[in-house]
């Protein structure tokens, strides 16, 4: 309702409204949601290891993509700015993989919480999901969805008391496996840290030197 109404106050309201006038189907998303959970009792569960196994096969295909320069439908790394391959995973040409992982794993991890705290299992599984994504992510080179990463493990901890230990241990078997890869993969070295600071670099930026301290 918001984005609808400053949309007519705006300069070019037919553009602005191009873009807002249909969120309104987020709420009948929402409306099928509540729809669905209230009369399946399975619902939850059935998307849940649904979205488990699509989380496993992409982040599968994204390890054998970056150990083997491509993935399992013959898809090679595509080059980005920095001169070094990216990881796309099944997404093709598409690098959108880090922001598809980041965005969906706090969904991932509070259905995972919800439905099977109580298997015997679950704490190796909510360890495994987290670690294999925060690695995945991480080196699909997109730092903005590592920064989203970083946060949500950060929340977690912060605000997690009856999960606290496996949050911590799933955050230092990450930051292990992703130091490791720093030390003997200089190309996803280049991309999340020299790359980032050439960017900032007046040479990169064309600042002109009278600016030199901006």
């Amino acid at each position: 309702l918001y984005f609808l109404i400053i949309s007519l106050f705006s300069n070019n309201y037919l553009l602005s409204l191009e873009s807002s006038l249909f969120f309104f189907r987020f709420g009948f998303f929402s409306l099928l949601i509540v729809y669905l959970i209230n009369n399946s009792d399975n619902f939850l569960k059935i998307f849940t290891i649904c979205l488990s196994l699509t989380f496993l096969l992409v982040s599968i295909d994204a390890l054998f993509q970056f150990f083997m320069g491509y993935n399992f439908l013959a898809f090679t790394m595509p080059e980005d700015l920095s001169g070094k391959g990216r990881i796309s995973g099944l997404f093709g040409q598409d690098l959108i993989l880090g922001s598809f992982i980041s965005r969906l794993l706090p969904l991932l991890i509070g259905l995972l919480i919800y439905n099977f705290y109580l298997t015997s299992k679950f704490n190796f599984i909510l360890i495994f999901f987290i670690v294999i994504s925060n690695t995945v992510i991480f080196i699909s080179g997109e730092r903005s969805a590592f920064f989203y990463c970083i946060l949500f493990n950060l929340i977690a901890l912060l605000l997690s008391k009856k999960y606290i230990f496996q949050f911590f241990i799933s955050f230092i078997l990450s930051s292990i496996i992703i130091l490791l890869l720093l030390n003997f993969n200089d190309g996803l070295k280049f991309r999340m840290f020299d790359h980032t600071k050439n960017q900032f670099t007046d040479e990169k930026l064309q600042i002109p030197s009278e600016k030199e301290n901006l």
